[in-house]
């Protein structure tokens, strides 16, 4: 009896030396997994996660955007990819626009893009920053609102909300909008175009 218990005993010990090691071989690779969870909010519900994401999309054999991320959640029910950190490469027409944003959603079978927290947009000498960014693929267009501003060579319109049209490179300014020209402030009406 007692030679049996020493075998069973052996046993155990040797399996829970083989558990600790196997554990610390994956434990590497769950690691990483843990991180990217720990970024995204608690109420989004993820099939698949990933780090260090590019998306891109094109047109007509080109490429019109590309959009990189510190991380992202995709959730196969909504289509969408919920983005940590996206930066975004517009390059149609003559000059690109780069965005910046804290977080975003991208649904590509839509066509669009929601980016909040804080956007950040430079076109040219153009700054745009708001709250939000609402793209549509299909229109062209981009629209920023929330406490939404354009800066460019000591001129600054507020609006409500700026449409950006990314053929063309025009941007309207929409619903009361205030221009600050070199300190000087006034209200310019309903629209403005640049």
């Amino acid at each position: 009896m007692g030679r049996k218990f020493a075998v069973f005993l052996i046993v155990c010990v040797v399996g829970a030396a083989l558990a600790l090691w196997g554990w610390s071989l994956v434990k590497e690779q769950v690691q990483p997994v843990a991180e990217i969870l720990d970024q995204l909010p608690a109420d989004v519900r993820v099939d698949i996660s990933a780090k260090g994401v590019t998306l891109s999309q094109g047109e007509d054999g080109k490429e019109l955007w590309k959009l990189t991320a510190k991380s992202a959640g995709y959730d196969q029910d909504s289509g969408r990819a919920n983005l940590v950190e996206p930066i975004i490469e517009y390059t149609s027409g003559d000059q690109p626009v780069h965005i910046v944003a804290p977080n975003g959603t991208v649904n590509q079978s839509q066509n669009t893009m929601t980016l909040e927290s804080g956007v950040v947009a430079h076109y040219g000498s153009v700054k745009i920053t708001g709250r939000r960014l609402d793209y549509n693929g299909t229109a062209h267009q981009i629209v920023i609102s929330g406490d939404a501003l354009v800066r460019r060579q000591g001129l600054t319109i507020e609006a409500p909300k700026f449409v950006f049209n990314l053929k063309t490179g025009e941007i309207l300014a929409l619903d009361g909008v205030r221009l600050d020209a070199e300190g000087g402030r006034e209200n310019a009406g309903e629209e403005i175009k640049q």
